[in-house]
């Protein structure tokens, strides 16, 4: 293979997984497709984003400045959001999209219960 091919490789994988000087893998999610332009959903994006991220045992899932207009996404263990200043994660205003079944909060006992669209 070309060396300046493989350089090119590299360089399109180090910009969609970054790393910072702690070993923490970054995932913008503008790598994978997202707009945030407010007017198309951003959701399947942001969701590969957070699935890939999981799939490496965690990360940070990175947005920049933008406006993403999204549905429900599913969040998983060991992955953190950073939102850039003058980012905004703006959901669906559309009750068709979220689940009437949905349990937000479950009752232990001394918290409060919270249901969507109860």
């Amino acid at each position: 293979m070309n060396w300046n091919l493989c350089n090119i490789i590299l360089f399109i994988f180090s910009y969609t997984i970054t790393t910072n000087t702690y070993g923490q893998i970054y995932f913008n999610v503008k790598d994978y497709g997202a707009k945030g332009n407010r007017i198309e959903f951003d959701t399947k994006p942001i969701q590969t984003a957070i699935n890939q991220a999981a799939e490496n045992g965690g990360g940070t899932i990175y947005f920049p400045a933008s406006k993403y207009l999204i549905k429900p996404i599913e969040l998983k263990s060991s992955i953190r959001l950073y939102l850039e200043n003058g980012c905004q994660i703006i959901g669906s205003t559309n009750p068709n999209d979220y689940s009437l079944d949905a349990n937000i909060f479950t009752d232990t006992g001394s918290r409060k219960i919270w249901r969507c669209f109860n």
